[in-house]
């Protein structure tokens, strides 16, 4: 193994410095190949251009709002002299919480159905994705009339704060919905067959092995969704009112959105409307970095439960008499984790995995050196091989049955843990068959 190591280590810089190209060797590429150096100018001077753009709107607003932050714009109650805008920053971040709350479990329990529950071709999946995508490109307008018709009016809610939050709701919807389904979409199938192929039901691998590799695309989604909320104005204006103060659920209340608009609108305070826009692009970037924490935090969990070592082999050497078949095994096993050894057949494969949890023991001649550790316990010193299996188990690709009756197969587990009332074993004996749909085929043949 240590010389395997020592040769590839080389071969890996070597093709690295292989993937390399200097700014010449690129130049000449482009001189060979016109097209590709003209595409390569586009790329370049769009995302320049794009880069620009966001700096100067950035620079304009901090340059025309931050002069005029002022305390009074911070006051906790509004009046006509100070215009504060903490009322409306409270109601933003109600309004905020409020809408998430209700469309992110919805957009991402939708998304689940579609991906890992709807058959493929279904139509009504068809229609569901073609929805989703047309309600995303309606008008703000739109919703804001649909919200004041049915919430404000039909509902007799009135113009409130829950008005509007059931109308971002439903504006926000298909964003999430539609990002997270690409999230888990983008979870490999090897994910869910491996959990499937350990033991895991439906919903266990859902929402233990996919959910958690989907976080940063639903993520991503929630944070489209919360500018969308933070920046609404058309629809709020017609749900959720223009009232400057902290109401209840069922009050109106402006955002901060709002509130900028109808300093603007009135003409007679653009100073405020101004430092208002500075405070919406820092509430954004605070709510986008807290969102990034929380993506980091995650990842950095899963990170964490990758270096809890589960299995820890340490110098191992395994002989079939003579036979040196595993030289010097180093290697960890983290919980938690799905670790796979791949190489073609005869290379060692099975009879590394046997040897932890000494499957190997049976095997005449067999002797093994060095360590392997379960939590730290070395599983060749005093540990009980049938605490051992029943900790370590192990499915072939084949039946293995022992050179007994089929009764006596199904029982030896439960024998080996202690149980031997015979009628215990007979219910656990005759509903394991069942379970595996073979009682009826081998019940009169049980003992033999």
């Amino acid at each position: 193994m240590q010389t395997n190591t020592a040769v590839v280590e080389p071969t890996v810089e070597n093709m690295k410095k292989r993937n390399q190209t200097s700014a010449a060797d690129r130049i000449r590429s482009y001189l060979r190949h016109p097209g590709s150096g003209v595409l390569a100018l586009l790329t370049i001077g769009a995302a320049i251009v794009t880069f620009a753009v966001l700096l100067f709107l950035v620079a304009y607003i901090l340059v025309k709002g931050i002069p005029y932050l002022t305390p009074d714009l911070f006051s906790l109650e509004y009046t006509s002299e100070n215009v504060s805008l903490m009322p409306s920053l409270i109601n933003t971040f109600i309004m905020t919480v409020l809408s998430l709350v209700i469309a992110a479990p919805l957009g991402i329990f939708a998304a689940i159905y579609l991906v890992e529950y709807a058959k493929k071709g279904n139509k009504l999946v068809q229609v569901i994705r073609i929805t989703a995508e047309t309600l995303s490109g309606i008008p703000s307008i739109v919703y804001g009339l649909f919200g004041m018709l049915f919430f404000v009016t039909a509902l007799h809610w009135g113009m409130s704060l829950l008005a509007g939050a059931c109308t971002l709701v439903i504006m926000v919807l298909p964003v999430i919905m539609r990002t997270a389904e690409e999230a888990l979409k983008a979870v490999p199938d090897s994910y869910r067959e491996a959990s499937f192929g350990l033991g895991a039901g439906k919903l266990r691998t859902i929402f233990t092995i996919v959910l958690p590799s989907a976080v940063p695309g639903i993520l991503a989604g929630i944070i489209l969704a919360i500018g969308r909320i933070i920046g609404e104005t058309a629809a709020l204006l017609y749900t959720s009112g223009t009232v400057a103060q902290v109401p209840n659920l069922m009050g109106s209340g402006r955002t901060l959105a709002l509130h900028m608009y109808v300093l603007s609108s009135e003409g007679l305070h653009m100073n405020q409307a101004s430092a208002t826009a500075v405070v919406i692009l820092l509430f954004v970037l605070l709510i986008n970095g807290l969102s990034g924490m929380v993506a980091k935090r995650i990842a950095k969990g899963q990170r964490n439960m990758s270096d809890n070592i589960k299995l820890s082999i340490e110098d191992m050497n395994l002989y079939y008499g003579n036979f040196h078949a595993l030289h010097d095994i180093n290697m960890h096993i983290p919980e938690k984790e799905i670790t796979a050894f791949i190489g073609p057949s005869g290379c060692g494969k099975s009879t590394l995995l046997k040897s932890l949890n000494r499957m190997n023991d049976l095997v005449e001649g067999c002797k093994i050196t060095g360590k392997v550790e379960l939590d730290g316990e070395d599983i060749y010193g005093d540990m009980d091989v049938n605490i051992l299996r029943k900790r370590v188990g192990m499915v072939f690709q084949k039946p293995n049955p022992f050179p007994m009756s089929i009764y006596d197969n199904v029982a030896y587990g439960p024998r080996t843990h202690g149980i031997r009332s015979k009628a215990k074993l007979d219910e656990i004996v005759e509903k394991s068959l069942r379970d595996a749909a073979i009682w009826d085929e081998v019940k009169d043949r049980l003992k033999k």
